[in-house]
């Protein structure tokens, strides 16, 4: 890392319990659960998780991008019915490329535990929305004093990361998890009194973590 840059630290002070309770979909008598072999899910399983894509957060109208090409979800669990939670997730070597002469102090960002709630999408896909329980801050960005914003400027995203599951209704080993970028529904940032919308992409690959098992949520 060049010190001659400007250092940007990326902050991630997401105001979760460590531990929460999820809130059930509206659950009419044949609400929709997860599956695991064939058969609804009893008690609840470990999923691993790997990245086919990286993972980048961009405010396009504030000239901000963070593209991070690891990541590490520590103990991301389907519950029976419709529950699920991820315990943190760690996106790591995380760059900079926006504004041009920053750099990143911390390379890493970590969450505390995050809700996935499925919901039934359009057809047969399945859609899994990521968001905090506790508050809508997601992330928070600290600025340098040469990266084109004021010195100790901060940009928070609010707001829920929408991802799609478009085989999560299929009984598979592996299923692909993409995150959509949407603003409708999703980020916005605020810097200053100007709010932008904020894009998340990137893919996921999930699978039962003890054991070839396939799985699903229909």
């Amino acid at each position: 890392m060049k010190t001659s840059k400007a250092r940007l630290p990326l902050l991630v002070p997401i105001a979760l319990l460590a531990v929460v309770a999820l809130a059930s979909l509206p659950a009419p008598a044949s609400a929709s659960e997860w599956f695991l072999s064939g058969a609804p899910l009893s008690g609840s399983t470990e999923l691993s998780a790997t990245l086919t894509k990286p993972i980048a957060v961009s405010i396009p109208g504030a000239g901000i991008k963070v593209e991070c090409p690891k990541a590490t979800i520590s103990k991301l669990v389907i519950f029976e019915k419709n529950k699920s939670q991820a315990e943190k997730i760690t996106l790591e070597k995380c760059e900079a490329p926006e504004p041009s002469g920053c750099e990143l102090v911390e390379r890493e960002i970590k969450t505390e535990a995050i809700g996935l709630v499925p919901t039934l999408g359009a057809g047969k896909s399945v859609k899994l929305v990521k968001a905090p329980l506790h508050s809508t801050t997601v992330i928070v960005v600290s600025f340098g004093e040469h990266c084109g914003l004021a010195s100790g400027s901060k940009v928070p995203l609010k707001g829920k990361v929408v991802t799609n599951a478009p085989t999560l209704q299929e009984e598979k080993l592996e299923q692909k998890v993409e995150f959509l970028g949407k603003s409708a529904e999703g980020l916005s940032a605020e810097i200053g009194k100007a709010e932008f919308p904020a894009f998340v992409t990137g893919e996921l690959t999930e699978k039962v973590a003890a054991g070839e098992k396939a799985w699903s949520f229909h």
